[in-house]
């Protein structure tokens, strides 16, 4: 009988794999580099001795290379992928603030119409941009069974939070299911919602200046006639 496996794990934990008898038995054992945390294992066992050649042994050695060459590849064609749509993200959050005929509501929910493309896994994914208690849902809406989430800090206090959930169960990996890349994505988007709102509420400020002002004027206009009339008024009677 011939048994064939392939074993991904961290280096330092391969010896940990090297634990069968090799009594009566033929076997192959390949490392091969994926990258510079990860060490791929390609094991070969034959239940009869002096079974593999020299060529097979070769021939294994060279498929091991190529499978952590081809493994590698992947991972990074996939870390490439999830970057673009991270930067899209950014991207299209910059562009939607930048449209000054929205009110504020309008401006959060398109926003976090945004959001769930960017994540892993866009089909099950459900976001939330809570702001002052006023919430603002991606469609569907669902509460996840994992979350991550990220505060968000105007003038050093706590206004809101974005939050991001799947609504299924994923493989583990840096954060829960969650990726590294993507907490760090998370925390970019709160405080670019930080700086929209810190921007939004200077030009509130900045418009209620103004009218204040354009205020002013009328009544200084309305004081300058005022006088004028007085004193158009004051010389006939004066003559009088």
């Amino acid at each position: 009988m011939f048994k064939g496996a392939i074993k991904l794990k961290p280096i330092g934990s391969i010896t940990k794999e090297i634990k069968f008898n090799i009594k009566n038995k033929s076997w192959i054992l390949n490392p091969f580099l994926i990258d510079e945390n990860d060490i791929g294992i390609i094991t070969l066992i034959k239940e009869k001795k002096d079974y593999f050649k020299i060529d097979d042994f070769q021939f294994y050695e060279g498929l091991s290379n190529i499978l952590g060459i081809a493994i590698a590849n992947h991972r990074a064609k996939h870390a490439l992928s999830e970057r673009v749509k991270e930067l899209t993200c950014l991207y299209s959050v910059s562009k939607i603030a930048e449209n000054e005929n929205q009110s504020f509501s309008e401006l959060m929910q398109n926003i976090v119409n945004v959001l769930p493309p960017a994540w892993q896994y866009p089909k099950i994914t459900s976001a939330v941009i809570s702001i002052d208690d006023m919430n603002f849902y991606t469609k569907d809406f669902k509460e996840g069974v994992s979350e991550q989430k990220a505060d968000i800090i105007i003038d050093g206090l706590k206004r809101g939070f974005i939050k991001v959930s799947y609504s299924e169960e994923k493989t583990k990996s840096d954060e829960g299911p969650f990726l590294k890349e993507e907490r760090n994505l998370i925390d970019a988007l709160a405080r670019q919602i930080a700086l929209i709102i810190e921007r939004k509420q200077v030009d509130e400020e900045k418009e209620k200046l103004q009218e204040q002002l354009r205020h002013a004027d009328r009544l200084a206009t309305i004081g300058q006639l005022a006088a004028g009339v007085a004193h158009e008024l004051n010389e006939p009677l004066a003559n009088i």
